[in-house]
């Protein structure tokens, strides 16, 4: 559009793809409306509108909107990539893979559509292919953290047991991603992932809370402090079932009632404290805005987190009653127990 209306669609444009970088998606929509009504096959707001489209879920739309931009751009690199996007979101993977592979041979050089072939591979189940792609994709922009990153998803997609070798290798592309953009939300969410699959959850629990800072529009690293979260209830869990034990035995070996209590107390303390680190570890920063957070995504997962406490702290006041009331105390906390195991198989069973 060289007009006089030339600079006022640019500065359009460049509204709308600074609002996208906010995340407000729809305002994007809006900004570049006028625009698109003006001329449907726009290049530059067509694929910005299809951008947004995904981001608020809505591939359909965006399919839509990125053909009817094809009609006269079709050997756009971008258009092909944008395509390859949606169909891959959608299911239909040998419509993604084709229109990928024909934005690789537009643009044989640039990184980013070797990227998008990559994850429309994985996304498709071939990932030894895709580990080949994303590897010419770091070749091409090895100065960049993004081809970093698709290679370590490859190497370690979401839900698969990973080779040691695998992880790894992973591992080192996540952390060069780091070293060129140390402010990735996207980046400190993987490293955090491999940490959990390494077992390292206090370690991951850190990456997640720089994650979060990092963009907290992000759903990701959100949902795996979640997971480092209920680690920490699970085995709260546990290290009450320990307490209840030790209050038995406490309640009918020990006659004494002050050494009775004085031991009740001593194993509550020590047990409450350890989990309270474990809770402060796993989540070091703004406990209370996370709480809120978690009891709005996970549900069943509040209760089972309350009732742990609820019997921990039933339990630090029954430490200090007499040897009969420790017994009692411990029985009941081991029916709670038996609620606290019901919600999380509940909660398991919801989430398959």
């Amino acid at each position: 559009m060289d007009g006089p209306r030339g600079g006022a669609a640019q500065a359009r444009i460049e509204r709308g793809a600074h609002l996208i970088d906010l995340g407000r998606h729809g305002d994007a929509l809006a900004e570049l409306a006028p625009l698109l009504a003006d001329d449907p096959h726009h290049l530059q707001a067509g694929c910005l509108a299809a951008h947004a489209l995904f981001e608020l879920g809505r591939a359909p739309e965006a399919i839509t909107a990125l053909h009817g931009v094809a009609t006269r751009w079709p050997h756009s690199g971008l258009v092909l990539e944008g395509l390859a996007r949606g169909y891959s979101i959608v299911g239909e993977h040998a419509w993604a893979i084709d229109f990928a592979q024909r934005a690789v041979a537009v643009e044989p050089g640039r990184s980013s559509r070797h990227q998008q072939l990559a994850r429309t591979l994985l996304a498709a189940g071939r990932r030894d292919e895709a580990i080949v792609v994303a590897q010419e994709a770091v070749r091409l922009s090895p100065g960049r953290p993004a081809p970093h990153l698709v290679l370590a998803l490859a190497l370690y997609p979401e839900g698969s047991r990973p080779t040691r070798r695998a992880l790894a290798a992973a591992e080192q592309h996540v952390r060069i991603a780091l070293e060129l953009n140390p402010d990735s939300a996207y980046a400190h969410n993987e490293l955090a992932r491999i940490r959990l699959v390494q077992g390292k959850a206090l370690q991951a629990a850190t990456h997640l809370v720089d994650a979060v800072g990092a963009d907290p529009r992000q759903r990701a690293p959100q949902e795996n402090m979640d997971l480092v979260f209920l680690r920490a209830v699970q085995l709260g869990h546990w290290s009450v079932v320990a307490e209840c034990v030790l209050f038995l035995l406490i309640g009918i070996l020990v006659r004494d009632r002050v050494v009775a209590s004085l031991l009740a107390v001593l194993v509550v303390v020590v047990g409450l404290g350890w989990l309270w680190v474990r809770v402060r570890r796993a989540v070091p920063r703004h406990l209370g805005a996370f709480l809120r957070g978690f009891a709005r995504r996970d549900r069943l997962g509040v209760v089972w987190a309350a009732v742990v406490a609820i019997i921990a702290t039933g339990l630090a006041v029954a430490a200090w009653g007499p040897p009969r009331v420790i017994t009692t105390a411990g029985v009941v906390a081991f029916y709670g127990l038996f609620v606290g195991t019901a919600v999380s198989w509940a909660r398991a069973l919801g989430r398959k």
